[in-house]
């Protein structure tokens, strides 16, 4: 969300620079056209390169239309928007993308996150940097032992002592006190092979 505003932020300035015989309302409705085909690509190059993956790529390119075309069409229909219900019809026009935007936001959180979890239930780890864009998720590889005995897992945190962890050859996830367990975490590197010892 920083890097939005700060987006925004820069994107206005520039256009409020270099477009001064424009109406200011008319230069924040392109700054917010701008913002929404440009948003998307420095997220993906930053912070969420999930946004290009291919399972939702169609959704990102979606909602960024979705905001181009109606900040456009409420510059356009800004000019006919004479009477207080037309103005209504303009405010609720973007009412409708919020909401579309936020339903398509949803989905796709859910969607990832339903991907991630198929992952880690087939007994591979997360790799670094899996977001939602809703959740900082993780499940890092690591070996467990308890005792004498040492088993494969996925790490999957730990609050007031007690830690949890998916074991894919129980296939079920424990969490129990972190009391006599030691753990050896691998790397990702290395990962793939799901042995320890």
């Amino acid at each position: 969300m920083s890097a939005l505003v700060g987006l925004f932020a820069v994107i206005h300035a520039t256009l409020s620079w270099f477009l001064q015989e424009t109406a200011p309302v008319t230069t924040l409705w392109i700054s917010v056209a701008a913002l929404a085909g440009l948003g998307p690509v420095v997220l993906g190059a930053t912070t969420a390169p999930i946004l290009f993956a291919a399972p939702f790529r169609t959704t990102t390119a979606g909602v960024t239309a979705g905001v181009i075309v109606t900040a456009a069409a409420t510059i356009v229909l800004r000019r006919y928007a004479g009477t207080p219900e037309r103005k209504r019809a303009v405010a609720l026009l973007w009412v409708a993308v919020i909401a579309l935007s936020y339903g398509a936001s949803v989905r796709f959180a859910t969607a990832r996150m339903a991907g991630l979890a198929r992952q880690v239930a087939s007994g591979r780890p997360i790799p670094p940097a899996g977001l939602t864009l809703t959740f900082d998720v993780h499940a890092d590889p690591v070996c467990v032992r308890d005792g004498t005995a040492e088993f494969f897992a996925l790490y999957l945190g730990e609050s007031d002592g007690w830690i949890a962890f998916y074991q894919p050859s129980l296939g079920s996830t424990i969490r129990r006190a972190k009391d006599g367990l030691r753990l050896a975490f691998i790397p990702p590197a290395t990962s793939s092979t799901r042995t320890c010892g």
